[in-house]
C-alpha cells in the first residue's frame, strides 16, 4: 500500500524538527508503516537514537 500524503508529511516535518533539537540523530519507522501493512487507524511507530540520550 502506499502510504498516505499526511503521513508522510508528518514524518519529513518531525525528521526536519528531530534535525534542528538534535543533529547527532537517527530515527528510524518500524511497525505496520515500515511493514507496509497499515491500517486507516494505525499509529507511527519511530524509534529515535542519539548521543544526547547516553545516561
Amino acid at each position: 500500500m502506499e502510504v498516505p500524503e499526511r503521513i508522510r508529511r508528518a514524518l519529513r516535518d518531525f525528521a526536519s524538527k528531530l534535525r534542528a533539537a538534535l543533529p547527532d540523530a537517527e530515527a528510524y519507522l518500524f511497525g505496520s508503516y515500515a511493514r507496509g501493512d497499515w491500517l486507516h487507524d494505525s499509529d507511527l511507530d519511530i524509534v529515535v537514537v542519539s548521543r544526547a540520550f547516553e545516561g
